[in-house]
């Protein structure tokens, strides 16, 4: 039997002759790398995750002799998904590999996509300073579906009694198509390739845990079909205030585009490597223009459907009750530079503009402007409605739904979830949002119910419907007619009253709609706020009477305007 710990002489020396056949002759000992990796949160809902950096720490190994060009090797990551780092001008992409985590103003760009020849300098091994185009530390990847590789690394012993590091940045990831079943992780592996061989310790690393990113809410606004409300009335009755409310799952889901907030210039420094800026940008390097800068920060969207025709939308431009640690703030479009729209009106404080209606849709989008890596944020925006006409209550239910920015299908250059040009907005997500109802119209109805109507023998019963829409507190008049349906013994066909105007009421005896009648009666009266009474006695009420108040029968949740809190469906 073969022992385990034991190889064959002549396997011994062809594995040491493909291990180590890059290593100089006097060396001490192999180069060999660690992979380490500093995992991030990532959001399901994203096409464009910035996963976190993988970092190769090498030690051993000898320098390579003065002038004698230093080995190079390809060095590829493959995710378990597609890479989607923006592909840059020249080709390659804004993924990036540094050598020895170089700051400025001392970071150099190799400019060949296949690698770069430096010499060896026999000492200790430092010639990566960037001081000149022959001492490059910048290597750019090219992207194929999941996999981006780096060419022509030079594979160069570190210094004496130190070490030397690989770092990989600026990798972005289609997190959504791990996410059908959450959580979920981002799976990197780090091969090396080519003319030198360098083994790896843990080439297989977490780069990126996957959860919902964003959690969309709100209320919407019940509203009477029979009543146009002004722009005045509206505004002045918080019961007709809706709302729209994102709040992050997690802590890093919301971010602005740089460090610097907003930063529609995209002017921040964020070139040191390694540092986590909580920015939708990763590593910028400015000596390759677009490498690691977002277009805009994290952005959300809302679509209102089937707006009522003679309805109109006005929406808070900034979030409500945000504190200087995290905001947002309306801008022009989904994908456009960011453009802070401006309010044209203000109530109680708050700041709106009116939404563009066309064919029944309206949309909204907000950029943050802050956000708190702290803490769970959460942005409040206020939304009235103004109608000018009759709602009609057959109609489909309009609705609103929310959800991260921008989720276009449709893109010049193909799919989306693959790695693109600049053609192509960063961030960019899917749209997971669905449709809620947002304004519930209900038609204006009140239904009582007289639970003993009697005209039988020596008994009659006098019924009373009185129309008090017309009340101090300001609710809008309405007037209509009440339908009767008897249930009972000889109970008659449904009765029809004349129009109850408003501040009137309605009188009747059963004698004479429901003659020889015992049972119950409904009405159902096309107004609001109907209520009735009634009186059974003895004819001419000389000895026995007894009165009660009709039932107002449970509605949908309608108050009126200024009426105290508590007030129940058409009382």
């Amino acid at each position: 039997m073969l022992k385990t710990n034991c190889l064959h002489p002549i396997l011994a020396a062809a594995f040491a002759l493909v291990v180590f056949r890059a290593v100089p002759l006097d060396a001490q000992g192999p180069l060999t790398c660690n992979v380490l990796s500093v995992p991030t949160q990532l959001r399901s809902e994203g096409l464009t995750e910035l996963v976190g950096d993988l970092v190769l720490t090498c030690s051993g190994g000898a320098p390579t002799p003065a002038g004698k060009p230093i080995p190079q090797a390809n060095i590829a990551v493959y995710l378990n998904t597609n890479v989607t780092s923006r592909i840059l001008s020249n080709g390659a992409s804004e993924a990036l590999l540094l050598i020895d985590d170089p700051v400025y103003p001392t970071q150099q760009l190799c400019p060949n996509i296949g690698g770069c020849v430096v010499a060896g300098n026999g000492g200790s091994g430092e010639v990566f300073n960037g001081s000149d185009t022959a001492h490059p530390n910048i290597f750019q990847g090219v992207v194929a579906a999941n996999s981006v590789t780096f060419q022509g690394v030079p594979i160069e012993a570190p210094p004496a009694a130190g070490s030397r590091t690989y770092r990989i940045t600026n990798i972005r990831a289609n997190a959504s198509a791990v996410a059908t079943n959450l959580p979920a992780q981002i799976i990197a592996n780090v091969s090396v390739s080519g003319s030198t061989s360098l083994p790896l310790a843990n080439p297989q690393r977490i780069v990126g845990a996957v959860m919902s990113g964003l959690s969309f809410g709100g209320g919407g606004i019940t509203v009477p079909q029979c009543v146009a409300l002004s722009t005045t009335s509206q505004l002045a009755s918080m019961s007709q205030l809706a709302s729209l409310v994102y709040t992050e799952n997690f802590s890093s889901a919301f971010r602005t585009r740089t460090s610097a907030g907003a930063d529609p210039g995209g002017t921040a420094i964020q070139q040191a490597p390694g540092v986590d800026y909580n920015a939708e940008s990763g590593f910028i390097f400015p000596g390759l223009p677009g490498s690691g800068l977002a277009d805009f920060g994290t952005r959300f969207k809302a679509v209102f459907q089937n707006i009522p025709p003679g309805a109109s939308v006005w929406v808070s431009t900034t979030s409500i009750g945000a504190s200087a640690a995290s905001g947002a703030q309306m801008t022009l479009s989904e994908t456009g530079p960011y453009f802070p729209v401006a309010s044209t009106t203000t109530f109680s404080g708050i700041n709106l503009v009116q939404l563009p209606v066309v064919n029944g849709t309206a949309k909204a989008f907000f950029e943050v402007t802050a956000a708190s890596p702290a803490s769970i944020d959460s942005y409040f925006f206020a939304v009235f409605f103004n109608f000018t006409a009759a709602l009609d209550p057959a109609a489909p239910p309009a609705t609103v739904s929310g959800g991260f920015a921008d989720t276009q299908s449709a893109f010049p250059l193909g799919d989306p979830t693959q790695a693109q040009s600049s053609a192509f907005p960063v961030p960019r997500f899917v749209d997971t949002s669905t449709p809620a109802t947002f304004i519930s119209v209900v038609r204006c109805q009140t239904l009582l119910l007289f639970p003993y109507v009697l005209n039988q023998g020596a008994f009659d019963t006098g019924l009373a419907i009185s129309n008090t829409s017309s009340d101090p507190v300001g609710t809008p008049a309405q007037s209509g007619i009440c339908t009767l349906s008897a249930y009972g013994a000889n109970a008659p066909p449904p009765v029809v009253t004349p129009n109850v105007a408003a501040g009137t009421s309605y009188t009747l005896l059963a004698s004479t709609l429901f003659p020889n009648f015992e049972g119950y009666v409904f009405a159902l009266c096309n107004f609001q706020f109907a209520h009735g009474f009634a009186i059974v006695s003895d004819i001419g009420a000389r000895n026995l009477a007894m009165s009660y108040l009709a039932l107002v029968l449970p509605g949908p949740p309608l108050t009126r305007p200024g009426a105290p809190p508590g007030e129940s469906a058409g009382q």
